[in-house]
């Protein structure tokens, strides 16, 4: 994956994440967790270690970003074999946070993923390697190979940014795409299809809207969350990029917003959570909403597929 940065106009947002949010890499955390890590990312908090390089292996452990080891760990490992002369594949199939392949001498690229039920729903969702190559980056398996990975709940791959060509597929966690009403979007013309209805009121462009999501229960990783705050000024925006945030841990949250006017005056909005392309399932404007984040299709090492959740606000 090539690696872009960051464009004029991302000031326009201000992301706060109460300490979860992490942009760069995927080192690990678990040492902020109270544990001890090993030279080659070893999980903490009583995970297993990967032990020595095996000639021919590649193995590793998967933990948290607070160091549990992830209970289920699937894969693939790609390359070419120095034994057979061919390009060869295999899976993964790990758990309790350690995983073990023989492959044989060669170069190998290795994927992994954990699959895991959140609130009634299926997930897969990809695994960061601690050594902050990107997916799938060739390794000599000769002498052996540690490959250790993490669970990681937001930010972005290696390699990647908020306005790189794969940001769509480059993020950990969901995105959120914010439009007050009248700034872009208009609720009863874009969201519900009736242009004949009268428009809401416009939020004024000098406004700064924000938006707070409250974790409601473990995200899911099992881990507790903090609250998230999405702020916009809504004529500061100048198109797509600059209404959409990613890598925001997935779980379930209690939404509200609020518009700051120019006088001071702080007044309450209402929200309406819909998900991309499906704006005439939008529930009813309410002051608190309910927002998931849900994989309407299995990811891949190309396609992230949390859906983008649009949120709409109004008076």
């Amino acid at each position: 994956m090539s690696s872009k940065r960051m464009g004029a106009g991302w000031g326009v947002w201000v992301f706060v994440l109460a300490g979860v949010m992490t942009l760069a890499g995927c080192k690990d955390d678990s040492k902020k967790a109270g544990g001890s890590a090993g030279g080659n990312g070893a999980a903490a908090n009583g995970a297993a270690d990967a032990g020595a390089p095996e000639a021919g292996v590649i193995k590793g452990t998967v933990t948290t970003t607070d160091g549990r080891p992830v209970k289920s760990i699937g894969g693939g490992i790609s390359g070419y074999s120095a034994k057979s002369g061919q390009n060869v594949s295999t899976n993964i199939d790990g758990a309790d946070g350690k995983y073990r392949v023989a492959v044989g001498p060669g170069q190998f690229g290795t994927r992994a993923w954990t699959d895991v039920e959140y609130n009634g729903r299926n997930y897969r969702i990809d695994l960061c390697p601690v050594d902050g190559k990107p997916v799938l980056a060739k390794q000599d398996t000769t002498g052996g190979v540690i490959k250790n990975f993490v669970w990681k709940l937001d930010g972005f791959r290696p390699g990647t940014d908020a306005r790189s060509d794969e940001r769509f597929y480059g993020h950990f966690g969901g995105s959120i795409n914010f439009n007050p009403e009248g700034q872009g979007a208009a609720y009863w013309a874009d969201i519900k299809g009736d242009y004949a209805h009268a428009p809401e009121p416009k939020i004024p462009a000098d406004a700064t809207v924000e938006l707070t999501l409250t974790p409601d229960g473990p995200l899911i990783d099992g881990s507790t969350g903090k609250p998230v705050v999405l702020t916009q000024t809504p004529g500061k925006v100048t198109g797509y990029m600059d209404r959409i945030t990613r890598g925001i841990p997935i779980g379930r949250y209690k939404v509200t917003a609020r518009a700051k006017l120019a006088d001071g005056t702080v007044k309450p909005l209402r929200v309406t959570p819909y998900y991309q392309f499906k704006n005439k399932q939008a529930p009813e404007p309410a002051t608190t909403a309910v927002l998931e984040f849900v994989q309407s299709k299995p990811n891949s090492d190309i396609v992230n597929c949390v859906d983008e959740v649009i949120v709409h606000v109004m008076y």
